[in-house]
């Protein structure tokens, strides 16, 4: 009979990698809503001679905002999959386990 490659997966190394992604959506969530204060910047706040730059200035404030908001839901989102699936792995290891007695 020959040797049978097969897949391992360190269960506590994929939880601490998901509980990084926690950390790191944490601080991204830090820094949109940093940037939300932001906001109160306007065109007429600007000035009347740079109105124009000043609405720039807020357009491309909230489009970082939604591109961190995404930044940190992905992150979460990817936390949660590698937590199921380092919970999947260990049942299906557990009944392997219990199978061969």
């Amino acid at each position: 009979m020959g040797l049978t490659d097969s897949a391992r997966m360190d269960v506590a190394a994929v939880l601490d990698i998901a509980h990084r992604f926690d950390n790191a959506a944490d601080q991204v969530d830090g820094a949109w809503q940093r940037c939300q204060a932001a906001l109160a910047f306007t065109g007429a706040r600007a000035g009347r001679e740079y109105t124009d730059e000043g609405a720039q200035v807020r357009r491309s404030v909230e489009h970082t905002i939604g591109a961190l908001r995404g930044w940190s839901r992905r992150s979460r989102e990817i936390a949660s999959q590698l937590r199921v699936s380092a919970e999947d792995y260990a049942q299906i290891d557990d009944r392997a386990a219990r199978r061969i007695g």
